[in-house]
């Protein structure tokens, strides 16, 4: 297994990434929210990545990364460490290529995520409360027993897959001109901007993470030059964007934990930018 040199994925590798996964993960749905739309004051679109059948978006960057891997690699087997999504993926993405797959979560993962990736064939091991805890758990037990380490959002490979989900939301909506995106690592946050800042320019992309839980925003606040990803592949720093304005048009896609959206912006009858949020809410059930 190769990484690539440090510097942004490009769009060749996410649209490469697109015809590896084809037929191996679901080309999910781009629909209109009514409620979005009126409380944004725009066309609302949903990308709903809960359809996949590990149920989130991570099957795409896992399905990619295990068909990269050469015959003599899956042979070896796979890890990973994860708090959920991604050890199902890897998790399905390994039990379609019929190999061995290990994942590492925390002790606190819930029994539905951990009893998930047993379904889908993994061992599952348990380490500690922290990213650090399993990473390290994992790394020992791939060099114990020589599996390849399939990293959760650090490495060009998982973001190309992840980029794939911008891909389809501009070949179903080519107007989009904001792209709005969960951040838990980054992988899909990364893809995703590279991905749609290619194929439209002028489009924003804006990631999103919990008030609680803001880890992007304390990360960039670090010196980029201490942080390294375990693979040595280092993500470039991300581009200042402008303020938005309110979306006029927007593509959101869901998996069992996130929203993320994109959109078409109005312009300003006085050629001004307005700031706007975004306020997830549950959804009654019909």
């Amino acid at each position: 297994m190769t990484t690539s040199s440090p510097g942004l994925v490009p769009l060749a590798a996410v649209e490469a990434a697109a015809e590896r996964i084809r037929g191996t993960v679901v080309r999910t749905p781009l629909i209109p929210d009514t409620d979005l739309s009126e409380s944004l004051g725009g066309e609302v679109r949903l990308k709903c990545e809960s359809l996949q059948k590990a149920g989130a978006f991570k099957a795409r960057g896992a399905c990619n990364f295990m068909a990269r891997l050469s015959p003599e690699e899956l042979a070896r087997g796979v890890i990973t460490y994860s708090s959920g999504n991604h050890a199902q993926a890897v998790a399905f993405a390994a039990g379609l290529k019929g190999v061995r797959a290990v994942v590492v979560m925390p002790t606190t993962a819930p029994r539905v995520k951990s009893d998930g990736a047993r379904h889908l064939g993994a061992r599952v091991e348990f380490a500690g409360t922290t990213s650090e805890h399993r990473r390290a758990r994992a790394e020992e037990i791939a060099e114990a027993e020589g599996l390849v380490m399939v990293p959760p959002f650090d490495h060009p490979w998982i973001i190309a897959g992840q980029g794939t989900v911008a891909l389809e939301v501009f070949e179903d909506w080519p107007e989009v001109d904001t792209l709005v995106v969960p951040i838990g690592g980054g992988g899909q946050m990364a893809g995703c901007a590279a991905a749609l800042r290619r194929l439209r320019p002028e489009a924003s992309v804006f990631g999103v993470e919990p008030a609680g839980a803001p880890t992007m925003r304390r990360d960039r606040r670090r010196s980029s030059a201490s942080t390294r990803s375990p693979t040595g592949w280092r993500p470039p720093a991300p581009a200042t964007l402008p303020s938005p304005t309110p979306p006029r048009c927007w593509t959101m896609w869901c998996s069992s934990t996130t929203m993320t959206s994109a959109a078409r912006r109005p312009t300003s009858s006085r050629g001004e930018s307005s700031s706007w949020s975004i306020r997830a809410r549950p959804r009654s059930r019909p």
